[in-house]
């Protein structure tokens, strides 16, 4: 097909040949043609990135700061910890323990406490085991159910 069309080129009018005009313009698009594009390049395209921002820094103070603390975690003298890891391994490492156990363990405390401890800080802690003694107590027998004696001797004696 062959469209002539006239353009102004300062104050000239030139006749052009749409065709010519297509084929430069394939001309100019094969010199800039980087090759067909991959399928990962087509389904997420670099310029789609999300790059985060840096924190932004008020002062050279905080700058150092920041670049000490990045050169101690890579010479391995902070460890830094996810606190979400770290709620989910307690919970995961929670330690099942009968009452008798537990109040057991207080006794122990007590007694370490009484033989090794400051005088102020083991009273306090004899204080706050005595409470927690108390709390263990008051939901076991909250929870307790009085033995009937067919349950105790088996419901097989009564016959």
């Amino acid at each position: 097909m062959h469209l002539p069309t006239t353009t102004d080129f300062g104050g000239h009018y030139a006749e052009h040949d749409m065709n010519s005009c297509t084929i430069a313009s394939f001309k100019l698009l094969g010199s800039t043609n980087m090759g067909r594009p991959s399928l990962d390049y087509l389904l997420d395209p670099p310029e789609e990135h999300v790059v985060d921002e840096p924190t932004p820094v008020t002062s050279d103070a905080s700058i150092v700061a920041q670049v000490r603390h990045e050169a101690a975690v890579e010479r391995g003298e902070i460890i830094e910890i996810d606190d979400e890891d770290e709620e989910s391994e307690d919970e995961q490492k929670s330690p099942e323990m009968t009452t008798a156990e537990v109040m057991k363990l207080c006794r122990t405390h007590k007694t370490v406490c009484l033989l090794k401890g400051d005088l102020t800080q083991s009273m306090e802690l004899l204080h706050t085991l005595r409470q927690f003694r108390g709390n263990i107590q008051r939901e076991e027998t909250k929870n307790a159910r009085q033995l009937t004696l067919s349950e105790a001797w088996g419901a097989s004696s009564n016959k």
